[in-house]
C-alpha cells in the first residue's frame, strides 16, 4: 500500500475546508513543527482512512472532531499492486457516520468507480484483505505510531507471527487451507455417493437373478392362458349376445310396463269424450241466444235515437234552466247592492252639505278674531307709548329737581346755563304702566281666540274634503250598481226567452218534467235490453271455454295415445275427432298388453341361452386357474412379462458399470484422504510454522546486521527468531529487549524495521509505505545520523517507496529536504500548514 493523496476537513487539529496532502512522486517526507501542531494527526488520519481507528484514540472516534464542528471527513487514495483505490469516512457528532471505499479507473478528480465498498464493517475487511495486514498488524510494521515503535519488538510470539503472516503474504496459506478443507469434504461426499451406487448395483444385481426366474414362470402361464383364449373368446361372445338380447327385452318391457302406467283408464276417456260432445252442443245453443238478444238490442236502440233528441233538449232545457235560477238570483241581490248604494249616496251628500255649513261658520269666527288681534295689537301700542311718555316726564322731572346753574350736569357734564322750568306735579308712570299690563293681555286673549279660530277652520275644511270624497265614491259605486243591475236583468231575459224557444211551451217546469219521464222509460229499455245480451254473451263466452277445456283434454289424450302409438309397432293412426280417439284407444290397449306377453317370453329365453355359456366358461376358467376377468389376467400378466423384460435389461445396462463405479469410488476416497492430509500440513503449527520460523530467524540476522550498524557495534539479536538482545560488549551476554534503554529501543525498532523492507524486497514483495512517529528525540547526533541513514536505505532500495518521518527534532530539518511544515495558531490551538 502507498499513499497517494490524504484529504482532511475537521478531522482533530485541522480545522476548516480540505487540507490535502499530495504524496505523488515523493519517497521521504519530513514532517516538523512544534508540539501541539498537528503532526500526528496526519499519521492518525491515514490509519483512520483505512481502518477506522488510530493508534492514539482507538475506537471513540467521535473525538476525532474538531471541537468547533460538528462533522469531520478523511480521504485517502492509495496504490495496491498497481490498483487506485479511495477510502472515504465522515463522522458526526450527531448520528452514524459514513464509510466508504472505492476502487478508481485512474488517477483523476472524476474518475469511474469500478467497485464499491458500504459500511464501516465491510470497509474494514476489504481493506485488511488487500493491505494483508489488520489493524494490529499494521501498527506495529507500517505504521509505527509515538511511544509504539517497540509494539514488534516487546509482542508476543503469536502477535509477531501475525504481522509475518501479513507481510510476507502467508495469509494466502490459510486460503489454501481452507480449499483444501473444502475440496476433502467435497471429495468425501463423491465417495459416499460412489459407495451407495456400488452398494446400490450390488442389490440390483440379486434383484436382477431373481426377476429372470419369475420372468421364465410368467412366459410359461402366459404360454398355457393363450391357448385356451380362442375358446373363452367364443363363449364370451355368446354370453355377450344372449345379454344384450335379454337387456334390449328388458328395456322394451319396461318400457311397456310404462306405456301401460300411463294408459288413460277407460272411465276417463269415456267421461272426456262425453264432456267434448256435451260442450260443443252447449256452444251452438248459446250462439242462438246471444244472436237474439243482440237483435232485440238493436231494435230498442233504434225506437232509443227519438228519445235522443228529447234527451238532448231535456239537458239543455236543464242547464238553461239552472242558468236562469242562477240568474235571477244575480238580479235580486244587485236590486239589494243598488239601494244599499243609493242610501249610501243621500247620506253622503247631506253630510258634504253640513260640513260647507260648519267651514262658513269657522271662517267667520276666524275673521272676527283677527278683527279683534288687529284691534287690540293697536291699543296694545297707544299704551306702550303713553308709558315711555310718562316714564320720560317723569326722568326730566327729576333731573331738574338736580341741576343748578354754572354746575355739571350729571348727564353731559356741562355746565348748566339755565335750569329748565319744573312741573310740581309729575307723570302719573304706575297709571301708564297699569294701562299697558292690562292692553297686553287683552291682545294675548284676542290671539289665542284667533289661534282657535284658525284650527277650527282648517279641521272644518278638512271634514269638508273628506265628506266630497266619500260622496264622489259613494255616487260612481251607486252607478256601477246601477249598470251592473241592467246588464244581469238583460242576462235573465235572454235566458228565459231561449229556454221558452227551447221547449215549446211558456210552461217550462211542466214541459220539462215530462221531458224528464221520457227519457227514463227510454233509458230502462236500453238498459234491460243490454243486460239481456251481455247475459247470452257470457253464457255464450262460459260454453267457449268449456268447450276450449275440453278440446284441450281432448287433445291432450289424443297426444298421449299418438305418444303410445309411436312405440308400437303396426299401431293405427289416430285423428283428431271424438270417434277416432275413441277407437285408436281401445286399438292401443289390446296391441299394448299383447306386445308385453311377447317380449316376456323373448327376454326369458335370452336368460336360459346367457346362463348356461357363463356355466360353460366357468369350468373353463377353472381349469385355466383364473380368477376374475380372463382379459385382465391375460393383459396383467403380458405387461408384467414385459416389465421384467424392460428391468432385466436395463439392469444388465447398469450392471455394466459396476466396475467403473467400484474404481470411481476408490479415486474419491483417494482424493479425500490426500486433501486432508494437506489441510491438516497446511496448519499454522505445521507448513506455515516451517515458514514463519525461516522468516523470523531471517529477520533476525539482518535485523542484526542493522541494529549492531545503528548501535555503533554494541547489539545484535538472538539468531533463534525470539529476538532477544545479545550485548557485544558483555562477553555477549544475552537480555531481554525490555531491558533496553529508550533511545536503545527505537534503535532496535528501527533495525527490524529495517530489515523486514529489505527481505520482502527480496521476496519480490513490496512494503510501499513505512511511517515513523516520533523516537527520535532520545538519540543523541551520532545514532541520530545512523538511524536517518537506515531511514533513507529504505527509500534508496525501493524507488517507489514513500516514508514520512514526523518529529520534532531540529536535525531533521537538515537531513530531509521534502517537508511538510506546520504550526499552531497561537489563539484558537489549529493546525496551519506552512509548506509541503
Amino acid at each position: 500500500m502507498r499513499p497517494v493523496e490524504l484529504r482532511l476537513r475537521n478531522f482533530r487539529s485541522f480545522f476548516g475546508d480540505d487540507f490535502t496532502f499530495d504524496f505523488r512522486d515523493r519517497h521521504l517526507v519530513g514532517v516538523v513543527g512544534p508540539i501541539g501542531s498537528g503532526k500526528s494527526s496526519i499519521l492518525d488520519a491515514i490509519a483512520f482512512a483505512l481502518y477506522g481507528r488510530t493508534p492514539t484514540v482507538g475506537r471513540g472516534t467521535k473525538a476525532l472532531i474538531h471541537q468547533r464542528a460538528e462533522h469531520a471527513a478523511v480521504a485517502l487514495r492509495f496504490d495496491v499492486d498497481g490498483e487506485l483505490w479511495e477510502a472515504q469516512r465522515m463522522l458526526r457528532r450527531k448520528g452514524a457516520g459514513d464509510h466508504a471505499l472505492y476502487r478508481l479507473a485512474d488517477d483523476t478528480a472524476d474518475a469511474e468507480k469500478l467497485e464499491q465498498v458500504i459500511g464501516e464493517a465491510e470497509v474494514n475487511e476489504r481493506v485488511a484483505e488487500l493491505l494483508g495486514l489488520d489493524f494490529d498488524a499494521f501498527g506495529r510494521s507500517v505504521l509505527l505510531a509515538q511511544g509504539r515503535f517497540a509494539d514488534f519488538l516487546m509482542a508476543r510470539p503469536g502477535e509477531r507471527d501475525k504481522v509475518l503472516k501479513g507481510v510476507f503474504g502467508l495469509g494466502r496459506i490459510d486460503g489454501m487451507r481452507a480449499v483444501a478443507k473444502e475440496r476433502a469434504r467435497e471429495a468425501e461426499i463423491e465417495a459416499e455417493k460412489a459407495t451407495v451406487s456400488v452398494q446400490h448395483l450390488a442389490e440390483l444385481e440379486a434383484a436382477t437373478a431373481a426377476r429372470k426366474e419369475g420372468l421364465a414362470a410368467g412366459v410359461e402361464r402366459l404360454t398355457a392362458l393363450e391357448a385356451v383364449e380362442p375358446e373363452v373368446r367364443t363363449i364370451t361372445a355368446a354370453i355377450e349376445t344372449a345379454t344384450s338380447e335379454q337387456q334390449t327385452a328388458e328395456l322394451y318391457l319396461k318400457e311397456l310396463r310404462t306405456l301401460i302406467e300411463a294408459f288413460p283408464d277407460d272411465d276417463a276417456v269415456s267421461t272426456i269424450l262425453s264432456i267434448a260432445r256435451d260442450a260443443a252442443e252447449r256452444r251452438v245453443a248459446t250462439a242462438e241466444s246471444l244472436v237474439q238478444a243482440t237483435d232485440g238490442l238493436e231494435a230498442v236502440e233504434a225506437q232509443s235515437k227519438v228519445a235522443q233528441i228529447t234527451r238532448s233538449t231535456l239537458e239543455g232545457a236543464t242547464a238553461l234552466l239552472a242558468a236562469g235560477q242562477e240568474q235571477q238570483a244575480a238580479v235580486s241581490e244587485a236590486d239589494e247592492a243598488l239601494g244599499r248604494g243609493k242610501e249610501r249616496l243621500g247620506q253622503a251628500v247631506a253630510e258634504v252639505a253640513g260640513q260647507a255649513d260648519r267651514v262658513a261658520l269657522a271662517s267667520r269666527q276666524a275673521g272676527l278674531a283677527a278683527d279683534a288681534v288687529a284691534d287690540r295689537s293697536a291699543a296694545l301700542a297707544a299704551a306702550e307709548t303713553g308709558y315711555h311718555e310718562a316714564m320720560h316726564a317723569d326722568m326730566a322731572t327729576s333731573l331738574r329737581r338736580r341741576l343748578h346753574e354754572g354746575e355739571p350736569c350729571p348727564v353731559c357734564e356741562q355746565a348748566v346755563a339755565t335750569v329748565p322750568t319744573v312741573s310740581a306735579e309729575g307723570a302719573d308712570v304706575g297709571a301708564a304702566l297699569s294701562a299697558l299690563e292690562a292692553a297686553r293681555r287683552d291682545r294675548a286673549r284676542a290671539e289665542e281666540t284667533n289661534t282657535k279660530a284658525s284650527a277650527a277652520l282648517e279641521s272644518a275644511k278638512t271634514a269638508h274634503e273628506d265628506a266630497t270624497r266619500r260622496s264622489a265614491e259613494a255616487e260612481a259605486t251607486a252607478g256601477e250598481l246601477e249598470q251592473r243591475q241592467g246588464q244581469l236583468r238583460v242576462v235573465a231575459a235572454a235566458t228565459t226567452s231561449e229556454l221558452t224557444t227551447l221547449v215549446g211551451s211558456p210552461d217550462i217546469e211542466a214541459t220539462v218534467d215530462a221531458m224528464r219521464q221520457e227519457v227514463a222509460a227510454s233509458a230502462g229499455a236500453h238498459d234491460a235490453a243490454k243486460t239481456a245480451r251481455e247475459n247470452a254473451r257470457a253464457d255464450h263466452d262460459a260454453a267457449i271455454e268449456s268447450e276450449q277445456v275440453s278440446a284441450k283434454r281432448l287433445a291432450d289424450l289424443r297426444v298421449t295415445l299418438t305418444g303410445i302409438a309411436a312405440r308400437i309397432d303396426d299401431a293405427p293412426e289416430i285423428a283428431d275427432d271424438v270417434d277416432s280417439i275413441a277407437d285408436g284407444a281401445a286399438t292401443l290397449r289390446t296391441m299394448v298388453d299383447q306386445s308385453a306377453r311377447d317380449t316376456t317370453k323373448r327376454r326369458d329365453q335370452a336368460a336360459t341361452i346367457a346362463r348356461d355359456h357363463a356355466k360353460e366358461l366357468g369350468h373353463l376358467m377353472d381349469d385355466s386357474g383364473v380368477t376374475g376377468s380372463f382379459d385382465e389376467a391375460l393383459g396383467g400378466l403380458r405387461s408384467r412379462v414385459e416389465v421384467h423384460r424392460d428391468e432385466i435389461t436395463g439392469a444388465e445396462q447398469q450392471l455394466e458399470g459396476k466396475a467403473d463405479q467400484i474404481e470411481l469410488r476408490d479415486a474419491h476416497v483417494a482424493a479425500m484422504k490426500t486433501y486432508q492430509a494437506l489441510a491438516g500440513d497446511l496448519t499454522d503449527a505445521r507448513f506455515v510454522r516451517f515458514l514463519l520460523d525461516e522468516e523470523r530467524r531471517s529477520l533476525a540476522e539482518l535485523g542484526s546486521e542493522h541494529f549492531q550498524r545503528l548501535s555503533n557495534g554494541r547489539y545484535r539479536f538472538t539468531e533463534d527468531g525470539a529476538f532477544d538482545i545479545v550485548d557485544l560488549t558483555t562477553a555477549e551476554a544475552v537480555r531481554k529487549a525490555d531491558s533496553l534503554s529508550g533511545g536503545e529501543t527505537f534503535l532496535a525498532s528501527l533495525g527490524l524495521a529495517l530489515a523486514l523492507a529489505e527481505i520482502v524486497a527480496r521476496g519480490g514483495g513490496r512494503l510501499d509505505a513505512f511511517f515513523l512517529d516520533e523516537g527520535f528525540g532520545t538519540l543523541d547526533l551520532e545514532h541520530l545520523d545512523l538511524a536517518m541513514e537506515g531511514i533513507e536505505s529504505l527509500v534508496g532500495e525501493d524507488g517507489n517507496r514513500l516514508v514520512v518521518v514526523v518529529s520534532h527534532v531540529p536535525e531533521l530539518r537538515h537531513r530531509v529536504e521534502d517537508l511538510i511544515e506546520l504550526d499552531r495558531n497561537p489563539t484558537t490551538g489549529d493546525t496551519r500548514v506552512l509548506s509541503g
